[in-house]
């Protein structure tokens, strides 16, 4: 395990020779999740200073912060690295670390399924690799380089999200950590109202991730593959998967029980899948489609499908006294909410489809009602009944009631749960899904 020192930080960030051969454990932004010896960063935002929280970083044992030049205030107890930019001082000490180790790297971006796929390649790469990998979603500017600074740097590959909310994003996440193997999932409407040409302008910012001169191979996701900017960006070779009946190099079909992927060398085995979604199995077949880049043979990836799952609030199915719940939570965008609907499992005999819908992303732009109401005309054909969250999903609600389907609609959770909990009954399948500042997962905690 690499040891990575105080005196090492201030060496990497040019503050001149400081002796401190003292070791830190982990780099934290949070305060409330310093433990004894971290490295606080106080980083500025929009609605919190970290330089508020000095105080608490240090009563909780935080071996040092990196603090703006400017900060006149105490250190309480804490060596103090003092930068023109906490979030780019951060930046180049992840930057500096992969610069000096240089493992290959495997980025994923995409507009839907990002999280998903980048655990299937990391759960299939273990195979043959030692893997590090991104925790939970941690793909922004700050979460990326606080991954790369955490890692033990006794990883064979690592296995990295890239996200973005604008143009630009990931062009400055591919400086920090250049790929090996670039990755692009799906695309959708999330972050389009970020952009004058919509969609385009969304694919073209995930585009971004095919041009480092590091990047010499890519899989393409068969639905990214429709967008000219990605087919053209980039020179390095790029593969696409996805499934049957897409066109793809990596093609998934299924055949009774089992699945198969038909590669340019030939069939692959049988398998088995612990799961039959569609959007799992397009993730799957982008994830195998990398492993195959990487020189895994089938006899090393297929020990790993058992292990293959999701994190979090994502298509999870949960059974509360006979009635299963299905925790699709985590976030929502036209095509997630689509592909939920199409994928709820058949409810049991006399059971209802049941959607509880909070309101999609909030950057869906001025396209965001017809967008709402859209998916709502789709949703009249994979439910029964609906419940509405939030403002957001007022247009929803309007296309519900006007074709004369039972709705309930309520700002409020505590409302929202005793709405729901006292109208399901055992054999019911109830998705529950929205945006993330809709928190619907908390439909379901302490139960």
């Amino acid at each position: 395990m690499e040891q990575r020192t105080l005196s090492a930080v201030a060496y990497s960030l040019e503050l001149g020779p400081w002796f401190l051969e003292r070791p830190f454990r982990l780099a934290v932004t949070d305060s409330r999740s310093v433990n004894k010896g971290d490295l606080f960063f106080a980083l500025s935002g929009a609605k919190t200073d970290g330089h508020a929280y000095l105080a608490e970083a240090a009563a909780r044992g935080a071996a040092a912060a990196i603090v703006l030049e400017n900060y006149r205030g105490p250190d309480y107890g804490l060596v103090l690295f003092k930068v023109p930019d906490v979030l780019a001082a951060l930046q180049t000490l992840a930057k500096k670390r992969l610069g000096k180790w240089q493992p290959p790297i495997v980025a994923v971006t995409g507009s839907v399924g990002k999280t998903t796929t980048k655990e299937f390649i990391a759960t299939l790469l273990s195979g043959r690799f030692v893997v590090g990998k991104a925790p939970g979603n941690a793909n922004s500017q700050v979460g990326l380089a606080i991954t790369i600074l955490n890692l033990q740097g006794s990883e064979e590959v690592l296995v990295l999200e890239m996200g973005m909310t604008e143009a630009g994003n990931i062009a400055k996440l591919i400086e920090i950590a250049p790929p090996t193997l670039a990755v692009i999932t799906k695309i959708g409407m999330a972050h389009s109202g970020n952009f004058a040409n919509g969609i385009e302008g969304v694919a073209a910012a995930k585009a971004e991730i095919l041009v480092h001169q590091r990047t010499k191979r890519a899989v393409i996701g068969a639905d990214a593959w429709c967008f000219d900017v990605i087919r053209n960006t980039g020179a390095c070779v790029k593969s696409t998967a996805g499934c049957v009946p897409h066109p793809s190099d990596y093609a998934l079909f299924q055949e009774e029980n089992f699945s198969r992927i038909c590669e340019k060398e030939g069939m692959s085995p049988k398998f088995q899948l612990p799961f039959n979604a569609s959007h799992f199995l397009e993730d799957f077949s982008i994830a195998a489609a990398v492993a195959r880049k990487m020189g895994l043979w089938w006899e090393e990836i297929i020990p790993q499908l058992p292990a293959l799952q999701s994190i979090g609030s994502r298509f999870a199915h949960v059974e509360i006294e006979g009635t299963i719940f299905v925790n699709d939570a985590y976030n929502a965008s036209p095509e997630s909410l689509r592909a939920a609907l199409d994928n709820l499992p058949a409810p049991k005999a006399n059971g209802r489809r049941i959607a509880v819908l909070g309101g999609m992303a909030v950057d869906l732009g001025p396209d965001s009602d017809s967008l709402h109401a859209q998916v709502a005309r789709y949703a009249l054909g994979k439910a029964d009944l609906f419940f509405c969250y939030g403002p957001g999903s007022l247009p929803m609600k309007e296309i519900f009631e006007a074709e004369g389907r039972l709705c309930r609609y309520t700002e409020d959770m505590d409302e929202l749960r005793r709405c729901v909990f006292s109208f399901v009954r055992p054999g019911d399948v109830v998705l529950v899904k929205g945006a993330n500042r809709y928190a619907m997962w908390k439909l379901l905690e302490n139960l």
